[in-house]
């Protein structure tokens, strides 16, 4: 399944659900599959050189943002018959899935065009905004759980990659 028809399945998956007021489990593949999306594309923003560091930061971290309240999403998904979320998931989905689709757009287009210094503070501004919906609905993971899911040894790896492309411009 192809990006752009993930998000348009999981569109038409979620209103048809909104509709029934009834989860159904055809979403969560597709949920998977955007999750999957979005890990390329934090890769794309954690290894790109074409821009400075602080603009991959940014790009980076609101790509890591929208991947982690997919995830959260997903994990809702899964667990929402059991805990009798339904509808209440779908309610929540529907709220911040707007937010979410404009940033992937928002960050896929930037993968070819420039940035600009206004650019980058609209999509900081964007990241917060996006997350304050995400935690208005809980779909927000809590620290513990955004810490958990980082791969410590990784983590030390990125980090020298990036002090070392941060030397290299300064010099």
């Amino acid at each position: 399944m192809e990006k752009r028809d993930s998000y348009i399945v999981l569109s038409e998956e979620l209103e048809a659900m909104q509709v029934s007021r009834k989860i159904t489990s055809s979403a969560i593949p597709t949920i998977g599959a955007v999750v999957e999306e979005c890990k390329n594309r934090e890769k794309f923003w954690v290894s790109n050189t074409e821009v400075t560091p602080q603009v991959t930061f940014v790009l980076y971290h609101a790509s890591r943002n929208t991947r982690i309240i997919f995830q959260k999403m997903h994990t809702k998904f899964v667990r929402a018959s059991e805990l009798h979320l339904n509808p209440e998931v779908v309610d929540q989905a529907t709220t911040v899935f707007p937010e979410l689709l404009e940033m992937c757009n928002l960050l896929d287009s930037l993968k070819e065009g420039k940035t600009t210094p206004e650019m980058i503070g609209f999509i900081r501004k964007r990241v917060r905004s996006l997350r304050t919906t995400a935690q208005k609905v809980s779909m927000l993971p809590t620290i513990q759980e955004e810490v958990e899911e980082v791969d410590k040894d990784e983590m030390e790896q990125e980090l020298k990659e990036l002090a070392d492309h941060l030397k290299a411009n300064l010099v």
